[in-house]
């Protein structure tokens, strides 16, 4: 037969034609027609993320956030979160949660339309870009609303939630600009000049790379442009028909595009190498925009319709509708942690510039007001007319605000404190030793006398006379009306007898039943001196 002298490696299979050689499941026939060699499963996107090759086999695996599915151990889930969709519908931002749950998260009534939003999930912070008020807007989760002005007139934005740094396209008439803002830091800077006779249909930025994507379009053709958060490296990726979104992919660094006329998703790396179209042709994929990727598909709205459908993006690559709503949606943001990751570090955070501070592929970078890199994290002044307003306020008048307001902040503590301190001193200092020498005070009694002039031989108060030291005590109340009939209350009347002469009846000598131990010592006194 014409295996009886096979040289293949694994299994001959016979034939008309003579010998052929097979291989095990994972194999193939090599180009020597008789050895086997391994199939490198990963080239076909068999795992929704990671993928290794093992001989005869592959493994699947996710990235961080991300865990491994058991029922098909290929696709990937978020580990922790509930996803929810944020869109916009006429001048109304609104969320549709994962059991289908509607709310509405800011209206604005100032505008009869929003042109884009964005949202920054770690710091619950939306951002609203209003090109028919003219007007940025942030909007924290307690609906405390800072309105950017004086920046043009934004419709694209997009936020580096790493840095809090806030990207958006200005569309002023002849002088259209991709700007950034700090909102916190109430700072601005011009990064890129962008041609006046065409228009950008999608703006995303990418901060694990320091880069940002934008498509500028004139007509039906659209370039698709990168340049780094800085705005410096402008480079050209690709040239499509119609660029209407644009998503990344920074675990794999693929930049994902969507296209119509014909509707198309394509898929190319950071450098607009591997260019592919990986969706086309089919039912679901009507004339798709914005594009969001979340866990294993890639998400897009479907024009002049009320859906929002979705695409997996291994395997067969088959679509479905996953939202269908009775309003219509512009433009939308999937709301969850894992779309925007934790893993990476703010280069900006201990960076001390003058105005903003962006990143790129060297570290992070100060910018100036008109996007020059500043020397030694200065800037020069800007004309008052150009400085961006925070809620009609510029930042050195907010600074000049915050000044005075720190001033009298100070004062007041100061003036608490100092109360405080008289309090603490009065209550645990000045009182208890108020109170500890009242308590040494010592109480000396005096007991009258019997009927005998002499005191008995068992006083009160005794006191042993030592050989020539001799004591007098003198009662207290004696002594204040000694001195109260002495020096303070002297006679100050004029003397108006003075030189008459002035008889005194005599009285009888009246008994003396004084008890004062001060007197009884000087009867005692006169009473030795007598029989002396």
């Amino acid at each position: 037969t014409a295996c009886a002298n096979s040289t293949c490696t694994f299994m001959c299979q016979p034939t008309p034609f003579g010998r052929r050689c097979l291989c095990p499941f994972g194999f193939q026939v090599s180009q020597d027609q008789f050895s086997c060699e391994d199939i490198d499963e990963c080239t076909e996107d068999v795992c929704s993320q990671g993928c290794i090759n093992v001989p005869g086999s592959f493994l699947c695996w996710c990235h961080h956030g991300y865990a491994i599915r058991r029922s098909d151990r290929r696709s990937c889930k978020a580990i922790r979160g509930n996803m929810s969709i944020l869109y916009v519908s006429g001048n109304s931002v609104r969320s549709i949660s994962a059991d289908g749950y509607g709310s509405i998260e800011y209206t604005d009534t100032d505008a009869s339309a929003i042109t884009d939003m964005d949202y920054n999930v770690r710091q619950k912070k939306l951002y609203v870009a209003s090109e028919e008020g003219n007007k940025l807007l942030e909007v924290n989760e307690t609906q405390n609303v800072i309105a950017v002005t004086n920046v043009g007139k934004p419709s694209r934005v997009a936020v580096d939630w790493v840095t809090g740094n806030v990207y958006f396209v200005d569309t002023t008439p002849y002088d259209q600009r991709i700007r950034v803002c700090h909102v916190k830091r109430k700072r601005c800077a011009s990064l890129l000049k962008l041609p006046s006779d065409a228009t950008v249909t999608a703006l995303i930025v990418e901060p694990s790379s320091s880069r940002m994507f934008y498509c500028v379009t004139r007509k039906l053709e659209s370039v698709i442009w990168t340049a780094n958060l800085a705005g410096r490296h402008v480079t050209d990726l690709a040239t499509v028909r119609n660029c209407t979104g644009l998503a990344a992919d920074s675990f794999k660094k693929k930049l994902y595009v969507a296209e119509t006329g014909p509707a198309h998703i394509i898929r190319m790396d950071y450098e607009g190498e591997n260019f592919n179209k990986i969706l086309s042709d089919h039912p679901r994929l009507q004339a798709p925009h914005g594009l969001v990727i979340f866990e294993d598909y890639i998400y897009y709205l479907e024009a002049n319709s009320f859906r929002l459908s979705r695409c997996q993006l291994y395997g067969a690559k088959h679509c479905e509708t996953y939202v269908y709503r009775v309003f219509d949606a512009n433009t939308f943001v999937i709301r969850h942690e894992s779309i925007q990751r934790d893993d990476i570090v703010n280069e900006c955070e201990d960076v001390v510039c003058d105005n903003i501070c962006a990143v790129d592929e060297d570290g992070p970078k100060c910018l100036c007001d008109d996007g020059a890199l500043a020397k030694r994290g200065k800037c020069p002044e800007v004309d008052k007319k150009l400085v961006p307003l925070f809620n009609g306020w510029s930042y050195e008048e907010l600074k000049s605000a915050h000044s005075v307001s720190f001033t009298i902040i100070v004062g007041v503590l100061s003036l608490i404190a100092i109360y405080l301190g008289v309090f603490v001193y009065y209550h645990f200092v000045y009182l208890p030793r108020k109170r500890m020498l009242a308590a040494t005070y010592t109480e000396v009694r005096f007991q009258n006398t019997n009927s005998s002039p002499y005191p008995e031989s068992d006083p009160t108060v005794e006191m042993h006379p030592s050989s020539s030291v001799s004591h007098e005590f003198i009662n207290p109340l004696q002594f204040v009306r000694n001195m109260w009939y002495g020096p303070f209350r002297k006679d100050r009347r004029p003397n108006v007898i003075s030189g008459l002469p002035v008889t005194t009846p005599a009285s009888p000598p009246q008994p003396d039943f004084s008890d004062t131990e001060s007197d009884l010592d000087d009867k005692e006194s006169q009473r030795i001196l007598k029989y002396n």
